[in-house]
């Protein structure tokens, strides 16, 4: 279906794409905003798609969980050393990649260590 939907959209945001409840939004050259109701999947995740997603929900569990006080230390180590990723993303770098050093080498240069970053006992 499409209709000119753009006003009352962009009440709602300044350009909404993506699903939306029951529909998906995208915008068309020339502004204007097109939804259609939204497709199911064909197939059903595979069991390697669902451990994938397992472990990203775990990782972002393990962000909230940690301390305020652990965050903004994460915050700023990103800050000290210059990055352009959120700390957030260098949580994720971290737990995906674990024999990686990058982290280390930031701690240094930063001059923090790692019981700064992560809740005792962890």
């Amino acid at each position: 279906m499409k209709a000119d939907v753009g006003p009352l959209v962009r009440l709602l945001s300044f350009r909404a794409t993506g699903d939306l409840g029951p529909y998906t939004f995208f915008t068309r050259q020339g502004e204007r905003t097109v939804f259609f109701l939204r497709a199911p999947p064909r197939k059903p995740r595979t069991w390697l798609q669902n451990q994938n997603l397992a472990r990203w929900t775990a990782i972002a569990t393990l962000w909230q969980a940690l301390t305020e006080t652990n965050r903004a230390n994460w915050t700023r180590l990103a800050a000290l050393t210059h990055l352009r990723i959120t700390p957030y993303n260098l949580f994720v770098h971290w737990q995906t990649r674990p024999a990686d050093l990058t982290v280390d080498t930031l701690l240094r240069q930063a001059g923090m260590t790692w019981q700064d970053l992560t809740d005792p006992g962890a």
